[in-house]
């Protein structure tokens, strides 16, 4: 839709009309967004000073020019934003549930302009850092990338130390399930492993093991995971093991597994029969 509405003024213009007039919360973010490709700055600028309450116009001109938007970023983060505080101080008595979705838009938009920034604060990754220890469900995931984006940034721009995260035990949560693949593959995957380790979130356990079983693990913590009750687990493990062992390991590894004197899987046996003689080692000798 954003692709579509940078090429198609007058049917970004429909579409903004018709997520107005559903006055849906769930919208808001498409609405900047489609806002940003196909409204000029000047008039977005206009249509910000004229909007008495909501941030739709103002999330909108921080995604077309991040980069002008990391003071009042930082600002929002901080809780001094005067333009912020403005619009959602009249609405915390009466409407505090309202202030309190405006200031998570917010606060969302500026990580997400912190996360741009080239040449980041140490107090940048603190700010996003807390946001995130908020978890605030309109935030939470923007202010995971921003942490995500920004610690990748230290990484590659200096060897001096970085600033330290804090803790982030939050992340051990049922609502961080759809953060794996993104955490797993970031800087901070070291940090939060352990955390997901200890979950109650099966899905953040089984996806903690696996990393560990692909960066950390011994040779024998991989034999041992061939015994786990997860069966993607042990598939898991069986695969490393078939990149690190050679033919004759792997056939030893087939005579004991079932001797152990501890319940073994059918998975296993029937992985590594197909491999070392399945059709696939069959061709692969034959050719």
């Amino acid at each position: 839709m954003v692709r579509r509405a940078s090429r198609d003024a007058d049917w970004a213009a429909a579409k903004i009309q018709a997520i107005k007039e559903l006055n849906s919360h769930a919208s808001t973010r498409l609405l900047s967004r489609l806002l940003a490709v196909s409204t000029s700055p000047e008039e977005l600028k206009d249509l910000d000073e004229n909007e008495p309450v909501y941030l739709s116009y103002w999330v909108a001109r921080t995604i077309q020019d991040p980069g002008a938007f990391k003071d009042a970023a930082r600002q929002v983060l901080d809780g001094t934003s005067e333009f912020l505080n403005a619009r959602t101080g009249p609405l915390k008595n009466q409407y505090a549930a309202v202030a309190d979705y405006l200031t998570g838009i917010a606060k969302a938009a500026a990580c997400d302009v912190l996360a741009t920034v080239e040449d980041p604060e140490d107090q940048d990754l603190k700010r996003v850092a807390d946001e995130l220890r908020r978890n605030h469900y309109v935030s939470r995931e923007s202010a995971l990338r921003a942490v995500i984006n920004i610690v990748r940034r230290f990484a590659d721009t200096s060897d001096e130390m970085r600033p330290e995260l804090g803790d982030l035990s939050v992340l051990g949560g049922y609502n961080w399930e759809f953060a794996m693949e993104s955490v797993l593959e970031s800087p901070i995957a070291d940090k939060v492993v352990p955390i997901w380790r200890k979950s109650g979130a099966a899905a953040l356990r089984t996806a903690a093991q696996r990393w560990e079983l692909q960066h950390t693990a011994t040779e024998e913590t991989l034999e041992d995971a061939l015994y786990e009750d997860d069966a993607s687990v042990r598939i898991f493990a069986l695969d490393q093991l078939l990149a690190r062992w050679d033919d004759e390991q792997l056939e030893a590894l087939f005579a004991r597994y079932d001797q152990q004197q501890r319940a073994f899987w059918h998975n296993v046996i029937a992985a590594l029969d197909e491999h070392l003689y399945g059709y696939s080692s069959a061709v692969e000798t034959d050719g």
